[in-house]
């Protein structure tokens, strides 16, 4: 073999272990938050007709653009998702090579970590969750990968370097959960009141998505609402509401939870009821600032990078989402109704931390004097 091509092939390998990561990646972002088996069935299928898709089909990035984005049985549109997450983690896999060499184990760490970040921000984006199987699994990785690297935190003994994984997981964990309780006093609930009566209904669309309130021509997801199942409660007030079309009087208030309902002496569960609707002149709706998965998304990251990159991923990650927030106010695509997710941009932060954090850190350490200096390049 040609010298040039030794020298370049460590480059080509990891392009195309990241190609086929970004492969898998795909499956996990499409099964997990549809509670479906990563293992089975073992081959890709076709989102729409289910058809087990052949090796050929099945090449990153390659098969979509010779299939033109389309099955090739059923003719559906297969989402660009598919070849944009390869074409991303075979080119994060090759910058992280390209700045980890010749520490294969770091190298490998990190290339992990980032493979978790990319699939929790993708399916926080589309469906307002990070999946427990990432983020615990991410949590154990992480200490693995502090035993396997101490070099991950810049230490050469397996005890420091598990307890700096430890740590980290432990601050990025309490500190996303101290987010949560404040939030969840400032702004707990939120109160509509209607000068007439307004129409409401509760319905879920299809099996693959959850229930929704519908009111006043806006949309509140069940997942929005009952972050806290056995707590929290949406109240109705208004004079009716029917359960599947049979109507009943409302004396009171209707109380609904994450799985069942209750007004007065009447009440039963949610199961089976494909819809409940009225009208109201007063609602009150649950809500969370923030969800339970952004807290465990943190202890993984704390897991892999320590307290420095908890704290960078909180920091940046909130500047990064206050500034998409802002670009889209501006542009008026900013929807009362769709809860910002908070994910993506801790994701983003955290890579960024991969890729440039130290440097970033003592850059800004350079800007401050004293104890803070200190703390930060310690």
């Amino acid at each position: 073999m040609p010298a040039f091509l030794l020298e370049y092939l460590p480059a080509i390998a990891a392009v195309l272990i990241g190609a086929c990561a970004g492969s898998f990646l795909n499956v996990c972002i499409y099964r997990l938050p549809r509670d479906l088996s990563v293992r089975q069935p073992a081959r890709s299928f076709c989102p729409s007709c289910r058809t087990s898709l052949p090796w050929y089909c099945n090449i990153p990035v390659v098969s979509w653009l010779l299939l033109r984005g389309r099955c090739a049985h059923c003719s559906a549109r297969i989402s660009i998702r598919y070849p944009v997450v390869e074409l991303t983690t075979a080119l994060l896999f090759l910058a992280l090579w390209q700045r980890d060499r010749p520490d294969w184990v770091l190298a490998l760490a990190h290339a992990v970590f980032v493979s978790l970040c990319l699939a929790a921000a993708w399916i926080d984006w589309e469906h307002l969750i990070i999946p427990d199987e990432i983020n615990y699994t991410g949590v154990v990785l992480g200490f693995l990968a502090a035993a396997a690297a101490p070099s991950l935190f810049g230490v050469e003994r397996i005890f420091h370097s598990l307890g700096q994984s430890a740590y980290g997981a432990f601050l990025g964990f309490g500190l996303i959960w101290l987010v949560i309780l404040a939030g969840k006093l400032a702004f707990g609930r939120a109160q509509l009141k209607f000068d007439a009566l307004e129409e409401w209904d509760i319905a879920q669309p299809d099996p693959e998505n959850e229930p929704r309130l519908r009111v006043a021509g806006h949309d509140y997801c069940w997942s929005d609402m009952f972050c806290r199942p056995g707590v929290d409660r949406l109240r109705i007030r208004g004079p009716w509401f029917a359960v599947d079309g049979e109507r009943h009087e409302l004396g009171g208030e209707l109380v609904v939870t994450m799985t069942g309902y209750r007004a007065g002496d009447l009440g039963g569960n949610l199961e089976g009821v494909e819809r409940l609707e009225g009208e109201a002149e007063k609602i009150v709706i649950p809500r969370e600032a923030m969800g339970l998965g952004d807290a465990k998304f943190m202890a993984m990251t704390g897991a892999f990078l320590g307290w420095k990159g908890v704290l960078f991923g909180i920091f940046g990650g909130s500047i990064l989402a206050t500034a998409v927030w802002i670009v889209c106010w501006l542009a008026g695509r900013v929807e009362r109704s769709r809860q910002i997710p908070f994910g993506p941009y801790l994701a983003a932060a955290a890579v960024l931390w991969v890729f440039a954090g130290p440097e970033l850190l003592r850059a800004y350490a350079g800007m401050t004097g004293g104890m803070v200096r200190e703390l930060l390049l310690r």
